[in-house]
């Protein structure tokens, strides 16, 4: 497996980067960068000069960080991104951070090595196609690895026997900025993924934020100013204290791996905080806790037994925890296999791994390329050792579509087949083919996105003699602009009960969109020291509440529409996972997240109307009221929805979903929908089903069956009842209630699997208008709407 001689593994990784080098004498070694062996994958952009990456780049951002960029990984979907006052390709950012790799690997005088780069399992060939190409601006030969098969590959090393041909394995991946669990198979030639599933924005760097929120409830009481410095600093010397706060605790937490109890100084206060293991533990657990139940669903829906694994994995530097061995050891019954520095897991794993077959790629015209930035290179190799070359510009080729699936309910990464090769002979057919294929539902998608069209682009132009049942067509799209200087995607997106206006959350603004033109309305809704989850629309549209993400000054607060002003805050919670109103504007429930309780509110009064509370801990993400107000649904965990009296706040049953050999397959997290009527619920299920319960009596009346092969994540009923709206990885299919049946064929694809990692933090909804003729949703950077008019599904115009 993997290539021989002098060669480099490279684990490009969303927060850091880490290398490992075969010498030729095949002994392995980890490179290091400014003495550590984790290089920030971070990129600043140097005003009037170039790119500078690693410690370098986070050093200079408290200077400009607007000129920062902390993940280019997750910029993989975007052509520039701007930096400062530049629009800097993505491809440079890339190239500059594997260019310091490439430095520090020839410092001894050798040639750059071929390169092994690892990816996500879910990445399409848009995406390897764009990574190749920056890493091909800086060593002579590149191939691409599975992040899983990597690590798999490192450990297969290591239990030699104990893993033969067929055996099956758990990859646990848990970095700084990302969740990732495979299961992988043993095969003659390495390891294949069966399924992949995880959190893309879930990691270690989100246990340091909820370790932040937690000192801040102690030391915003003694000084709320000098505690809001710290966590939304504006000057230099903030920005300096900032990072020296944030560096503490990732210390802290790192040393209460190896021991009970440490210290994290506080700036400004010249105090230092004493953190107990005890209390990492209790900020941790329900971050933990979503990542073992998606383990535990992952398991289920390939079929496979804990019992039954050659070996369970854990890989990425905050994998380290004790706690997550001990999770995962408590609910799977297996212990986990641990290594000294997790973080090199992969990097090293590559060395040995097969590589991924090269991206096929349509060949279209370049457009206009602008100028790019000067490179710039961390240190000066010492004389004699050869440079690296210099970054180009590169224009990535639109993406074909990936082998279809081989399962219904979890997708499987499969080879692409050699005779493609053969049909990109004669690109213009094989385009129209490809149109074809996906216009009659029988071709899988293309696994990279939406595309790259503009605001407001148009569906394709219809074939002339349309064949078979009605498609949905493609929607139209809006990219929704980022003010936050991260590559965060659109975290939310709600609908006013009017149908007039579109609420697109990222995490600096909500911006409004016209429900008709998708035209932007007005500047965006913002505050300074917010940085938004979700929002919901009051019952009238005149009043938007939104919510915090831990670190805001105030997590829920209440916006007018129409001039978007902010005029007072409900809840202070540090964080709220979900936020919906109920059908009057006295009625609004608030998530605790994560967490197991749900408060409820009459914002137009600023008035707590008590809370109800959840077995389960990291339990309630999804909630849903009856149209009359009287009952309420929310996930309960464990498989579970609960039904509750919203007056007496009293828990009126449980709906327990589907479970294989015990486990639950809904777990984590359920959405719900109430039908027009009342008296139906759908509910997602981690089995990739719909289901239908009666609410009077509790009973599963019907189950959706056949179309995700993720869990499902999204739900909604039509106005008029007839149909529901069910999104399951990248499937998006409409169901038509009174057959049990598909209203048409299920859209497969409507973005690459990794960005659309089914991931409660940042939901991926959808939402019928009032008028039940369109389908609103947001994926990734851009506002989506279907028009659902050609299915028949929607009630004809008025």
């Amino acid at each position: 497996m993997g290539i021989g001689g002098f060669r480099l593994g490279i684990d490009f990784g969303t927060s850091n980067t880490t290398a490992v080098l075969a010498g030729s004498d095949g002994r392995l070694r980890p490179l290091l960068f400014d003495g550590s062996p984790v290089l920030p994958s971070g990129v600043y952009a140097e005003p009037g000069q170039g790119l500078v990456v690693g410690r370098d780049a986070i050093h200079a951002a408290r200077i400009r960080p607007d000129c920062f960029e902390p993940y280019p990984k997750r910029c993989i979907d975007d052509d520039s991104v701007l930096l400062g006052d530049v629009a800097v390709p993505v491809e440079q950012m890339i190239s500059a951070v594997l260019r310091r790799v490439a430095v520090e690997a020839t410092r001894s005088g050798e040639h750059p090595p071929p390169a092994v780069i690892t990816c996500p399992v879910g990445w399409g060939p848009q995406r390897r196609h764009r990574l190749l190409t920056a890493a091909q601006q800086v060593f002579p030969t590149v191939v691409l690895v599975a992040e899983p098969v990597a690590a798999a590959s490192y450990f297969a090393t290591m239990a030699g026997n104990r893993m033969p041909v067929g055996s099956h394995a758990l990859v646990y991946d848990l970095g700084a900025g990302t969740f990732d669990a495979s299961v992988v198979r043993r095969t003659e030639g390495g390891f294949e993924v069966l399924a992949s599933d995880g959190l893309p924005d879930v990691g270690g760097l989100d246990i340091d934020a909820a370790m932040v929120a937690s000192l801040g409830q102690t030391y915003a009481e003694r000084d709320s100013t000098a505690w809001g410095r710290l966590v939304q600093p504006v000057t230099r010397a903030e920005r300096r204290a900032s990072r020296a706060l944030w560096d503490d605790v990732r210390t802290g937490k790192e040393l209460l791996s190896r021991t009970a109890t440490t210290l994290v100084h506080i700036p400004f206060f010249d105090d230092d905080a004493p953190l107990p293991r005890e209390l990492l533990e209790q900020l941790a657990a329900p971050l933990l806790a979503l990542t073992v139940d998606i383990t535990r669903s992952l398991l289920a829906s390939v079929g496979i037994a804990p019992a039954n694994l050659a070996g369970l994995f854990l890989v990425g530097g905050a994998s380290r925890m004790p706690l997550v061995a001990s999770l995962l050891h408590q609910r799977l019954g297996i212990v986990p296999t641990v290594v000294e520095q997790p973080e090199l897991v992969v990097a090293e794993g590559s060395l040995h791994a097969q590589p991924l077959p090269p991206p096929l790629l349509l060949v279209s015209p370049p457009p206009p390329q602008s100028p790019l930035l000067p490179p710039s290179l961390p240190a000066a190799p010492a004389p004699g050792v050869p440079t690296v070359p210099p970054s180009i510009a590169v224009v990535p080729a639109p993406a074909v579509p990936t082998a279809a699936r081989r399962s219904r309910r979890t997708r499987w990464v499969a080879v692409l087949a050699a005779g493609l090769v053969m049909a990109l002979v004669i690109a213009g057919l094989l385009a129209n083919a490809l149109l074809r294929e996906r216009n009659s539902g029988t071709g899988a998608g293309t696994g990279d996105g939406v595309g790259a069209t503009g605001a407001g682009a148009g569906s394709p132009t219809p074939s002339a003699t349309p064949t078979g049942p009605p498609v949905l067509p493609e929607p139209r799209r809006v990219e929704v602009p980022n003010d936050g200087g991260t590559s965060d995607p659109v975290r939310h997106v709600t609908l006013s009960p009017d149908g007039k206006t579109i609420a697109a959350i990222r995490v600096k603004s909500v911006r409004l969109y016209d429900a008709a033109t998708l035209q932007q309305i007005g500047e965006p809704v913002t505050a300074r020291s917010d940085a938004y989850w979700n929002a919901t629309f009051s019952p009238d549209s005149r009043t938007l509440i939104t919510a915090g993400d831990g670190l805001s000054s105030a997590a829920v607060r209440v916006w007018t529409v129409s001039n978007r002003i902010a005029n007072g805050t409900l809840s202070d919670a540090f964080w709220t996972s979900c936020l919906t109103y109920g059908p009057t504007a006295g009625l609004l429930a608030v998530c605790d997240g994560p967490g197991s309780s749900v408060r409820l509110w009459d914002p137009s009064r600023r008035r707590s109307l008590g809370r109800v509370d959840s077995d389960n801990v990291a339990a309630i993400r999804y909630v849903a009221f009856s149209p009359d107000g009287r009952t309420m649904a929310t996930d309960g965990g464990a498989g579970t929805t609960l039904l509750w009296d919203v007056a007496s706040r009293r828990r009126l049953g449980v709906l327990r979903g589907a479970t294989y050999d015990g486990i639950p397959l809904n777990d984590p997290g359920a959405p719900v929908a109430f039908s027009p009527d009342g008296r139906t619920l759908a509910v997602g299920g981690g089995d990739g089903r719909v289901a239908l319960w009666d609410v009077a009596g509790h009973k599963k009346i019907a189950d959706f069956d056949g179309s995700h092969h993720n869990r499902v994540t999204a739900i909604a009923f039509s106005p008029d009842g007839r149909t529901v709206a069910s999104l399951g990885g990248t499937t998006l299919q409409l169901w038509d209630v009174a057959t049990r049946e598909p209203a048409g064929p299920a859209l497969e694809d409507i973005v690459d699997y990794y960005s659309a990692l089914p991931v409660q933090f940042k939901v991926p909804d959808i939402r019928f208008s009032p008028d039940g003729r369109t389908l609103i949703g947001c994926f990734n950077n851009h506002l989506l709407m279907w028009d659902l008019t050609a299915l028949g599904t929607a009630p004809p115009a008025r």
